[in-house]
This record gives structure tokens, C-alpha cells and sequence, in this order.
């Protein structure tokens, strides 16, 4: 009886407390609605969820950002399609509630896992007890951080609860929720291996890798300490292929969405870091660091396992504290994003304020029961009383959005959606956010900037917001020239008193010295000009001639060959009657012409080899042009249609092929071993 008392206090009530617990200090979020903070970026996650809730059945392109890019490399899928599948069983509840509500049950989730992890590595439930404690707590990040209480305007809260609900990111919140949970079943498949462990921690790894790419980074870097703290215990060699076993399955699950080209995407998006570069840059520390430090480790733990809590604990706080520690103190990038791996630091630190108290712990036990059991009681109080203080702070970034139809992202997007009909807009800040969380307008920026299929939008982009190095006096005919050659109707600009958060444009005001806008939207600060386009269909009859005698351009400033290509495209279709482009669906246009000769289609869509297009049933190329829009060429004059057809490219085939297989796999191996285990009875 008293044994099924303490498992009951031991594996349910204390982790219902903590959970109890944590949906108290941020009930709020609860409440559904939109965040208060329109600088989040949780709106492009949103943006992705509404996509996939209204296009399921053809999600291949989106025609809405970055003036149309491949759905695939938007985002990693489980979120955006779990809160999609919700919002369309639960319509009543809107896609930014079930956003919310989801991130925050796993936000509460956390401690939980952190809480089973510890208590599996240290076989005690109080350093446990603390680690989670002390992961709600706000303080750790702050002692070893004290820059971060600069952000802190409503009061001192837990850092990843910032992270979550001002900056949101809640797939990374919610991705590392988990990682403690593949963490245990990867040391527990380490040291008595099963096929059955190895298919949890894959699956459980896929997951992960499949919720945030920031929370897969996470996940390699633990799990990599445990696999050494279980090396230099004993059989190297049999833990690294069990290791090796997992890898293996977590890629082949995830392979379906972590194809080449998304892979290519992580590992070379500038503004995310460049993962490729800084992971070159630290190859001469692996070289001549690494083995002095293997070295070391084997020196001190080696075939000792009482000591592997205090490896795995050390090392998960020393790493994440370099990642963090060396980019806040000495602006050195030895990750991509270090900032983003705060709450990393957070989680590793608690584990190590849990095994400090077993250590002292274990030391009163020498004194008596009785004391020990008393100085538990005392810490686990004050860890409670001490998260109740945060209450109110919590409350108060957790609230949502008073009125959202006040705020300029929600006005502006409405007034675009009411007044255009289907033409490209420009806008930059938190309204490129919140833009198609409001409204299904085109426009040339989004919420995932490393999915382009076009990498000349960031330097326009660039030049329209700051007309940096521009030669002087041709500020305003290169800002205009952008906004022509990406085929832009309608331009947003924020001038200084505009509520919108980021406020990009360096110098709002020479769009007023821009011959030609009109201004047909002015409101608090926030101006909407109108673009004078000679055609602002996306495809546009052009001279080959010209297009053939296009140089590709120097960068962003190069005025000549910016002017070249303004006038290729300007100066082409001026009798719009000659050609006409319908949308079928996302993935599928027709295109109808009158073509002399000499003449081909200049169709203003991001290039992607995914495009295929058809005259007569017969495949005729597609030329990418100076700033990665589409040249067709049908090989034919007179009355032509044009069938333009997206399609997925060979490596999105090969990943699922992988997956497929993976899962084979894992259904006949099983299936196999009974049939063996059968016969050998017989």
C-alpha cells in the first residue's frame, strides 16, 4: 500500500501540481485570441495554419509571399497542420486561439518532462522536484544573464514565458518540452537497447525534428553528452552503433519533410545564422580542443557511473552557456542564433540546481532522516511560494490583444484586402507579419525568409527600407525602380509616428518625393501609396531580344541595369487585351497570348525547377530571369495557351521514398521476429 501511495505521489500527483501549477502562472494564454505584442512572430505560424486550413487540397505554392514560393520550406509541419486540423473539427475556435492554447499546454508540459528526466537520471524524486521548480522560476537566466531584465517591462518573469508569449516561439517552446523526453529513452535504449526504445526515442526524435529546427539543434547537442557520459562507461563500440541505429530511424522518419532542398535551406539561410559557415568556423576547435577534452572526461568519469548525472548536468549547462554566454558577453557566433537557445540554458541550468541538491542532500542523510526530510519540505516551499510571486507579471504578458481591429496590422491588411483585387503589395515590419493573418493579399515579403525561391527580394527589400550605399540623388528612382521590377502595386509605408512595431524605412519621407504615387490611404502615420505600373498582371508579353541582351545585375544599387530591366518589363505589354493569365488553383495557371515574332511570356513569379510548362501538350522551357522571375518561351506565334503546372522535384520524391521505407521497416521487423519466435516454439 505504501508503495502504491509513493507512485501515485511519485508519477501523478507531482507532476499534475507542476502542470497545475504552471496553467496558473499563465492563465491568460488560455483565454485563445491574439497576442498583444504585434512585433510576434507568431503570426507567420498562424499565416501558415490558415494556408493549410483553406488549401489542404493544394498546398504546393503559395502564391502569398515572397512573391510565391514552395509550401515545403515554409515551416516544419506539426504545428501549423495540428492547429489547422483542429481549427476545421472546432471551427468556432479561431486558428490564433488554438495557436495560443496549444503552445501554452506544452509551455506547462515543460517542467513535467524535466521533472521525469532527472528523476530517471538521479533515481530521486526532491533534485527532481527542483529542477522543475527551478525551470519555472525566472531567475537562473537572470543571474547568469543579467542583461535580459532590460526586457522585462511588465516585471521579472521566466524567460522562456518571454520567448513565448512576446517574441513567439511557440514551436521552439513546444518542441523542447519534448526533448527531456527523448533524452530519457535515448539513455534508457543506450544502456539495455530494444527495438521497441529504439523506435520511441526516433519517433520522438522525429518529432521534434518536425515541431522546430531550433529544438532539433537542442535535441543533437544533449543527446550527444549522453552518448558520451554512456561511452566512457563501458562498450563504446556497442553505444555508438545503437546510436547510430536511432540516428538513422529519426532521419528516415523525418525524411519526407527534410529533404535536400529544405536541408539546404537550414544550412545556408543567411539570416538565420548560416549553420554551414559557423559549424566550418568551429572546426579548428573540434581538431585541437575536442581531443584534449575527450581526454579529460575519460580521465574523470571514466567507468564511473556515479557520476554520469554530474556529466550529463555539467555539460548540458557548460554548452549552452558558451552558445549563449560567448554571443551576450563577446558577440562571438558559435551557433546560429544564440540568443534563441536562452531557454536551452534555462532547462540545463535547473537540472544542475537539482543535482547540487542532491549533493547536499546526500550529506544531511548522514544527520538523520528526519532533517533531511524537514530541509526537503523547507526547499520545495519556497520554490512554490517563489513562483506564486511571478503570478502577476506572468498575467500580464500573457493577456491577449484588448481590441486586435485597432491596432495598424489588422486596418491595413483589411483595407488591402477590400481594396485590391489579387496585385502585389509591399510591406515591411510586423505588417508583412500580419498581413496574411488578416487578408489572402499577394505581397513580396512573409514570415519564412530563408523558404524564398528568390534571393533578390532581400536585397530590394534592403534598398526600399534604407537606400543604403545608394549613389546620391538616386534614392528615390531605385526605390521606385524595386518596386516596378517585383511588379509591387500598392507600397506601405510607416512614417515615425505609425504604431507599427519595427519601423524599417530609414527615411519614410522620400516616397513623398516619388513622381507618380498616390497616396490613397493615410491614417496615424501609416501611408499607402499606389504604384504606377504600365500592367500589373503577373505575365506580360516581352521582346526575347531584349531579355537576351539583360546583364545580371552588379546588386541592389546598380542603376543601369536596374533602369535595363525596369524598362524590358515596363515596355511590354502595353495592350493588355493581347494576353491574359488565370488562375486555375495554387499549383496550376493558364496563359492565353497573341505572340508575334521575337516575342515571349515575362511571367513575374518566383523561378522554381517545380514549374513545368506545356504548349499543345508538349513541355517548352522555362528560363529564369536577372532578378529570378520566369521567361517562357513557347517556340511559336500567333493565338498560344500555355499551361504552367507546379509539381514536386525529384528530392521531395526521394525523402518520401526514405520515409516509406523507414516505416516498412519498422512494421516488418517486428513481424519478422514474432514469425521467428513462432518457429522456434514449434
Amino acid at each position: 500500500m505504501q508503495k502504491k501511495s509513493k507512485q501515485l505521489l511519485t508519477y501523478f500527483l507531482i507532476p499534475l501540481g507542476l502542470f497545475l501549477l504552471n496553467v496558473f502562472l499563465i492563465l491568460p494564454l488560455f483565454k485563445g485570441g491574439y497576442t498583444q505584442f504585434m512585433g510576434s512572430i507568431e503570426a507567420a505560424y498562424i499565416s501558415d495554419a490558415k494556408w493549410i486550413y483553406e488549401n489542404i487540397r493544394n498546398l504546393g505554392w503559395n502564391p502569398l509571399w515572397y512573391m510565391g514560393y514552395p509550401f515545403h520550406l515554409s515551416y516544419v509541419p506539426v504545428l501549423p497542420f495540428l492547429i489547422a486540423l483542429l481549427h476545421s473539427i472546432f471551427n468556432y475556435i479561431s486558428i490564433s486561439s488554438f495557436y495560443r492554447v496549444i503552445t501554452a499546454g506544452f509551455y506547462c508540459f515543460s517542467p513535467i518532462t524535466l521533472y521525469f528526466f532527472v528523476k530517471y537520471l538521479t533515481k530521486r524524486t526532491l533534485p527532481a522536484l527542483v529542477s522543475a521548480l527551478m525551470y519555472t522560476l525566472p531567475f537562473l537566466s537572470f543571474l547568469i544573464i543579467p542583461s535580459l531584465r532590460d526586457e522585462m517591462l511588465n516585471g521579472i518573469i521566466p524567460w522562456k514565458l518571454m520567448v513565448l508569449a512576446k517574441y513567439g516561439e511557440g514551436p521552439h517552446i513546444v518542441s523542447l518540452s519534448l526533448v527531456p523526453l527523448a533524452a530519457l529513452f535515448f539513455l534508457k535504449a543506450l544502456k539495455k537497447p530494444t527495438f521497441k526504445k529504439h523506435i520511441l526515442v526516433a519517433f520522438l526524435s522525429s518529432v521534434i525534428f518536425l515541431i522546430n529546427p531550433i529544438g532539433v539543434f537542442s535535441l543533437i547537442l544533449m543527446l550527444v553528452v549522453i552518448l558520451f557520459s554512456e561511452i566512457v562507461l563501458d562498450n563504446p563500440t556497442q553505444k555508438l552503433k545503437e546510436a547510430f541505429k536511432i540516428l538513422l530511424l529519426t532521419m528516415g522518419l523525418s525524411a519526407f519533410w527534410y529533404n535536400l532542398s529544405f536541408l539546404k535551406m537550414i544550412f545556408l539561410f543567411e539570416k538565420g545564422g548560416n549553420l554551414l559557415q559557423n559549424l566550418i568556423g568551429l572546426f579548428p576547435f573540434v581538431i585541437i580542443i575536442v581531443p584534449v577534452l575527450v581526454m579529460l572526461i575519460s580521465a574523470i568519469f571514466s567507468k564511473k557511473p556515479k557520476l554520469q548525472p554530474v556529466f550529463i548536468g555539467l555539460f548540458w549547462f557548460l554548452i549552452f552557456f558558451i552558445v549563449v554566454g560567448s554571443w551576450v558577453y563577446f558577440r562571438k557566433i558559435y551557433f546560429p542564433q544564440p540568443n534563441r537557445f536562452i531557454p536551452e540554458l534555462d532547462m540545463t541550468a535547473s537540472v544542475l540546481v537539482g543535482l547540487v541538491i542532491l549533493y547536499f542532500l546526500n550529506i544531511l542523510q548522514k544527520y538523520g532522516r528526519i532533517i533531511s526530510i524537514f530541509l526537503s519540505v523547507i526547499i520545495i516551499g519556497i520554490l512554490v511560494y517563489l513562483n506564486f510571486q511571478y503570478k502577476e507579471n506572468g498575467w500580464k504578458i500573457s493577456a491577449p490583444n484588448s481590441d486586435i481591429g485597432q491596432t495598424p496590422e489588422y486596418k491595413i491588411s483589411k483595407w488591402l484586402s477590400l481594396n485590391t483585387q489579387g496585385e502585389r503589395v509591399y510591406t515591411t515590419g510586423s505588417i508583412c507579419f500580419w498581413l496574411n493573418v488578416f487578408s489572402n493579399v499577394p505581397q513580396v515579403r512573409g514570415g519564412a525568409d530563408g523558404a524564398s525561391a528568390s534571393q533578390w527580394w532581400t536585397h530590394a527589400t534592403y534598398q526600399i527600407n534604407t537606400s543604403e550605399d545608394a549613389p546620391k540623388g538616386e534614392e528615390e528612382e531605385i526605390t521606385l525602380n524595386w518596386l516596378k521590377a517585383l511588379n509591387v502595386s500598392y507600397a506601405v509605408v510607416n512614417f515615425p509616428e505609425s504604431k507599427e512595431v519595427f519601423h524599417d524605412y530609414r527615411n519614410p519621407y522620400k516616397f513623398k518625393e516619388i513622381k507618380g504615387l498616390e497616396e490613397v490611404y493615410n491614417q496615424r502615420g501609416d501611408v499607402i501609396y499606389k504604384i504606377p505600373l504600365s500592367n500589373s498582371s503577373l505575365a506580360q508579353i516581352v521582346d526575347k531580344r531584349e531579355f537576351d541582351d539583360l546583364k545580371p545585375l552588379y546588386n541592389a544599387i546598380d542603376v543601369g541595369g536596374l533602369q535595363k530591366y525596369v524598362d524590358y518589363i515596363e515596355n511590354s505589354t502595353l495592350d493588355q487585351g493581347k494576353i491574359s493569365l488565370i488562375k486555375k488553383k495554387n499549383t496550376e495557371y493558364e496563359i492565353s497570348a497573341d505572340l508575334k515574332e521575337n516575342e515571349a511570356i515575362g511571367l513575374q513569379i518566383s523561378y522554381n525547377p517545380g514549374w513545368k510548362a506545356y504548349v499543345d501538350g508538349k513541355r517548352v522551357k522555362i528560363e529564369k530571369d536577372v532578378i529570378d522571375f520566369m521567361l517562357i518561351d513557347p517556340g511559336k506565334t500567333g493565338n498560344v495557351k500555355i499551361i504552367l503546372k507546379f509539381g514536386k522535384t525529384w528530392d521531395q520524391y526521394l525523402g518520401y521514398l526514405i520515409t516509406v521505407v523507414t516505416l516498412f521497416y519498422l512494421i516488418y521487423v517486428p513481424f519478422k521476429r514474432k514469425r521467428q519466435n513462432e518457429q522456434t516454439k514449434k
